[in-house]
C-alpha cells in the first residue's frame, strides 16, 4: 500500500498445481484518501516478481500490477 512495506495476503483455496493462479485476500485497515494498490506473485519456488515494467514484445510483460484509487 502507498510504496510502504509489502504484506502477506492470504490464499482462498488450495493451489490446483504449481502452475495455477490462486485467488487471494488482503485485509487493509481503510482509510480515507487516494492510495496506490501493488500486487507481485509469488512463484512455487518462493521467487517474487520483479517490479521492472516491460511491455510484452519479444518476451513477455513483467512489472507489478498497480492501481490507484480514492476511499
Amino acid at each position: 500500500m502507498d510504496e510502504g512495506a509489502w504484506a502477506t495476503a492470504h490464499l482462498l483455496a488450495p493451489l490446483l498445481s504449481p502452475l495455477t493462479w490462486v485467488l487471494w485476500r488482503y485485509n487493509w485497515p481503510r482509510q480515507p484518501g487516494r492510495h496506490t494498490f501493488r500486487a507481485r506473485a509469488t512463484d512455487g519456488t518462493d521467487a517474487t516478481q520483479v517490479g521492472e515494467q516491460r511491455g510484452p514484445h519479444p518476451d513477455g510483460a513483467i512489472g507489478y500490477h498497480t492501481l490507484s484509487m480514492s476511499v
